[in-house]
């Protein structure tokens, strides 16, 4: 196999990968910044899948001979899959990889939100960190209540949190049933729902320690 077969080879290897990992990613609102984490960790995910392709592909083996059918499918392994002959991978192999990918990503992701891994060595007594995620992503679970203060505009919003989400520097929140007031402290006017999208250091939010009626 020359150089070139191979990379052909290897791109389609991290195909499932790649798709495991950006379905986990979605769901758990990760954002990389460096390619080559990517790659590697599209690169762990596919070893994964194929595995559990593997697994796949015997039971739907044993379950087709019961019934008197063979495949001629064949679990292989990893060096097996890579050193196929040909410039691509055994067809079978990769949908199979490709379908348990995507319950591998919900497991993967179920285990990132819930902090099972955290949990876990927390009883150990390993760590006394009980998650890796970041406050905004849990700032408004308790109390959704709260007091946006605009720094651009000046004005102050109380409302409750619907929906919101981070895209780099910038933080998107929406908020419902909406009191506004000016920068003298007056109030200004009500809405039913307000889109704010500010930079980290352009507003500051307030969380009240009563829970307000929906």
């Amino acid at each position: 196999m020359d150089l070139t077969e191979y990379f052909i080879k290897l791109a389609f290897f991290l195909v499932p990968g790649f798709i495991s990992w950006t379905v986990y990613s979605i769901l758990v609102n990760r954002k990389e910044t460096e390619s080559i984490s990517t790659v590697i960790r599209a690169f762990g995910c596919s070893i994964v899948d194929y595995m559990f392709g593997n697994l796949l592909i015997m039971v739907i083996n044993a379950v087709l001979e019961l019934i008197c059918i063979k495949t001629g499918w064949g679990a292989m392994s990893i060096t097996e899959i890579i050193n196929h002959p040909g410039t691509t991978i055994p067809q079978e192999n990769l949908i199979a990889a490709l379908i348990v990918g995507f319950p591998f990503a919900f497991a993967l992701a179920k285990v990132d939100s819930e902090n099972i891994i955290f949990f876990i060595a927390e009883k150990l007594n390993i760590t006394s960190r009980s998650g890796n995620t970041e406050v905004w992503d849990n700032l408004f679970l308790a109390q959704p209540w709260i007091i946006y203060r605009d720094l651009i505009t000046k004005h102050v919003f109380y409302g409750c949190v619907q929906e919101y989400s981070d895209k780099q520097d910038i933080h998107e929140i929406l908020l419902s049933n909406v009191t506004v007031w000016n920068s003298d402290g007056s109030e200004s006017y009500s809405m039913k729902k307000v889109y704010l999208a500010r930079n980290i250091n352009e507003f500051t939010i307030e969380i009240a320690d009563y829970n307000k009626g929906e």
